[in-house]
């Protein structure tokens, strides 16, 4: 508390000041890798906000939530460096670099939030309670979704299953996160009120922080859907090295491996489902009748269980999709069921200029076909569910499009995260938890090296598999229930307030200017 209220101090040097935001963001990327140490976000939230509001230019206002967010992705980032250094051959000093680079353009929106904040002349309480939350959740909307699309490290991620994560069936993440940020700007105000302040406001955000904390523990009681079928399930974790290329000889081991896994004992169990995560086949399929399929098919015959696979279909020369695939009866092909709709750019798609980029790297399959947004629906023993394939975990806005043709029941993710450290575990598992939370429907991820696992409906994950290869046999409680209201309206009543609570902090700033010119 006394480092903080030096924050404050007129006589705090600039540089001190910029060391203390500089630490503050590596501090707030721990929270997305260790959920006990969650409120490290809240910590770093705070000095952030308590340095943004004192009096200074609107660059020193820019410049200190530029470099808060140039240490926050770089930390929270890192697991990048296995990506560029590891697979991409680049040497440690430009992989870093190119991870720090990433941080800069992506901390741009958080210095946009600063730098407004400075720039508008309304008193430091309003910033602090209404200025700093609204436009932090704008600007990691704005981040989150299309054109930029990467909304990795948003706030709300931090409380997939915890308290504030209550918000998530009713706003999604970016609701979760603008309820943190209130938070923080209510309680930095309370802590560090201006000397100016009158003592009865001191009372008025106790009262709000108070009835914040109400509501959000009310609505962590609220249940949104009810328990459903069960539903035999086996995640198949084969822990296949990455590979750049594949021989013939080397892409039927992997496949082995997979088919032998899925054919050991269920300990008495009948399976309704197997699952292989992404990469587990590595050669395109043209249908579901070309040689990798049909060992998932074989699989289905001997078991009686449902086989979904990965595999990329090739429509014709050039198009290639990410697909995902179901074995269900031995009389027929696998069906192609799903196909990837978010692309990765660079890795799986490649954006306008940067061609030689990924010729440089060696990336293969970096030209692909996007599926239609939401997918179509598809039924394991009877039982809807919704699919998606790796980081299209990180975007609830278009899972929930999966209800438009059905009320799926669970949601399943495939992924292949051996591109990159193992510091994007816990950050990818996090994103599943909130889609998790958002839907009210459990998740099952079959991932291919590490955290394969379980997730309830209410975001906590019941089963998580270390590293390595091994199968997860589990019983998932599918859910039933009307579309929660994130489901239903998406980001729009979210989105409606932030511009309503933007347009009247506007409007007391145009008359302030006038009262100034007058």
């Amino acid at each position: 508390m006394t480092f903080l209220t030096t924050l404050t101090s007129g006589r705090t040097g600039t540089v001190l000041r910029y060391v203390a935001v500089a630490l503050a963001g590596a501090l707030g990327s721990i929270a997305f890798s260790v959920p006990a140490a969650n409120w490290f976000l809240l910590v770093s939230l705070a000095v952030l906000f308590l340095v943004t509001v004192q009096p200074g230019s609107k660059k020193e206002g820019f410049l200190f939530g530029w470099l808060w967010g140039i240490v926050f992705f770089s930390v929270g980032l890192r697991w990048c460096y296995g990506s560029l250094h590891d697979h991409g051959q680049l040497s440690m000093m430009l992989s870093v670099t190119a991870i720090v680079l990433l941080g800069a353009v992506l901390a741009c929106f958080i210095g946009c939030v600063t730098g407004i904040t400075r720039v508008l002349p309304v008193s430091r309480r309003l910033k602090l309670i209404v200025l700093l939350p609204v436009l932090w959740s704008i600007f990691e909307l704005l981040r989150g979704v299309e054109p930029a699309g990467f909304g990795w490290l948003s706030v709300g991620y931090a409380y997939s299953s915890d308290f504030f994560g209550a918000w998530a069936p009713i706003a999604g993440v970016y609701g979760v996160g603008f309820a943190v940020v209130l938070t923080v700007g209510f309680a930095v105000e309370l802590l560090f009120p201006h000397e100016d302040k009158k003592p009865w406001l001191k009372t008025v955000d106790a009262i709000v922080l108070g009835a914040l904390a109400m509501v959000t523990l009310v609505l962590n009681d609220v249940t949104y859907s009810e328990p459903g079928s069960r539903l035999e399930v086996r995640l198949v974790q084969p822990d296949l090295p990455v590979a750049m290329s594949y021989t013939q000889s080397t892409a039927v081991k992997r496949i082995d491996r997979a088919v032998a896994m899925s054919s050991r004992s269920a300990m008495g169990k009948q399976l309704d489902l197997i699952v292989w995560p992404e990469s587990t086949i590595a050669t395109p399929l043209r249908n579901g009748l070309d040689v990798p399929a049909l060992a998932a098919v074989d699989v289905a015959a001997k078991t009686g269980a449902s086989v979904v696979f990965n595999a990329f279909y090739r429509e014709g020369p050039g198009r290639y999709y990410n697909g995902m695939w179901m074995a269900a009866d031995k009389n027929k092909p696998a069906q192609l069921f799903y196909r990837k709709h978010h692309l990765v750019p660079f890795g799986e798609f490649v954006p306008a200029g940067f061609r030689w980029f990924v010729d440089a790297l060696g990336i293969p399959m970096a030209d692909q076909l996007r599926g239609p947004v939401g997918g179509e629906p598809f039924e394991v023993s009877g039982v809807s569910g919704a699919a998606g394939i790796c980081y299209e975990n990180m975007f609830g806005e278009e899972l929930r499009h999966a209800w438009d043709q059905a009320n799926p029941s669970f949601i399943l993710n495939t992924a292949n995260l051996g591109w990159f450290s193992e510091a994007v575990l816990p950050q990818f598992t996090g994103m599943s938890a909130m889609r998790a939370r958002e839907t009210a429907r459990p998740l099952i991820q079959a991932v291919q090296n590490a955290h394969s696992a379980l997730i309830g409906p209410d975001g906590k994950i019941e089963r998580l598999a270390s590293a390595g290869a091994q199968n997860m046999d589990l019983t998932l409680v599918t859910a039933t229930g009307k579309p929660t209201p994130f489901v239903r309206f998406g980001l729009w009543p979210l989105i409606g307030l932030l511009v309503l609570l933007m347009a009247g902090v506007l409007a007391l700033a145009r008359r302030e200017n006038r009262s100034h010119q007058a």
